[in-house]
This record gives C-alpha cells, structure tokens and sequence, in this order.
C-alpha cells in the first residue's frame, strides 16, 4: 500500500512506525515526522488508525424469457457485496493552540494498542471478479488555522497474535505402522 502525502505548500508529514508490521493486541508506536518549508499556524496533529473489511461476489443465473418458440434462457450475473468498519480510532497527538510553527523539522511519538480481535490483513482476488480484504490506513493531519492542512495516508499491515503459545512444536508420539 503505497503513501499519500497532500500537495501543502507550508510542508509534507510523515507516520513511521517502529515496526515493520503491527500484531493484534499490542502496542504500536512510532512517529510523526514534519517538515515545515514555511511559518504555518497550527492548531492540532491528529493521528487516525481505520480498519475495514470488505468483499464482493458474483453468481451466474439464468432465467427463462418468452413464450412458445420465442422462449430463450437470459443469462445474466448478480452482484453481492458486504463491508464492515473494524475499528477507528483517532487520537490528538498535540493542541499547538495559536502557535506559529517555525521552518525546521519537528518529531511527536506515538503509542496505542490495537485490539486483540483486529483479524489479520488480507487480500484475496478470486474467479468471476470476486474480491475480499482486511486492510487498515493509518492518517495523520496537522490542521492549521484558515483551512490549511497538511495530510498523510498510509497502509498498514496487521498480523494476528500467535495464541498456540510459543509457536516451537515438541512432544512426540508412538504410532503402530502396519503393512498395507
């Protein structure tokens, strides 16, 4: 999932988290970098998380149309489709009030815990146009006064906890062989 940074002539922001993915159920922490190319007059630096789940489908049907020798079999495709919101979260990492932001770079640090329920990131493309995905977005916004903002957008991964312990098999097992 690629990046979004928005055109702001006052600079560009940036998430980084430490991570190169995130588990279900623990803490994700990170940063917000910014870089300011002119005085801008700030207000807050909000961080947002969103997850969402998605999928459609499409069923071959037929039915029959007309009457007597006029009657052919239409075929013909249903579309269906369902969406969930998984979670959303939004935080506000820093109320700058009235403060001018000068031309530099600034770092906030971040930390939050995701759900232990969040599933797992996932994309699947499958016959017949069918799609279904997990995916999440994380987006910081450092809103200005007069509607100014400068934006970023970026994906996500997500991995679901390990709950079979430790994840390293052992124990054996005495097992008869037979002849077939």
């Amino acid at each position: 999932m690629g990046n979004k940074e928005s055109k702001s002539e006052y600079g560009t922001i940036l998430v980084h988290t430490d991570q190169p993915f995130c588990i279900s159920g623990q803490a994700v922490t990170g940063n917000v970098h910014i870089q300011i190319n002119k005085p801008f007059l700030a207000k807050s630096l909000v961080l947002e998380l969103a997850g969402k789940e998605k999928c459609k489908w499409y069923v071959q049907k037929q039915r029959i149309e007309g009457e007597g020798e006029e009657m052919h079999v239409v075929h013909y495709e249903e579309k269906y489709s369902d969406k969930k919101d998984i979670i959303e979260f939004e935080t506000t990492l820093v109320e700058f009030g009235e403060e001018i932001l000068a031309v530099g770079q600034y770092t906030f640090p971040f930390s939050f815990n995701l759900p232990a329920d969040c599933p797992a990131s996932t994309y699947y493309t499958g016959s017949m146009k069918s799609i279904a995905y997990v995916k999440y977005k994380c987006k910081a916004k450092l809103d200005g006064h007069d509607d100014n903002k400068i934006k970023f957008k970026s994906g996500i991964v997500v991995r679901q906890m390990n709950t079979n312990g430790s994840g390293n098999l052992k124990g054996s097992e005495e097992v008869e062989i037979k002849k077939c």
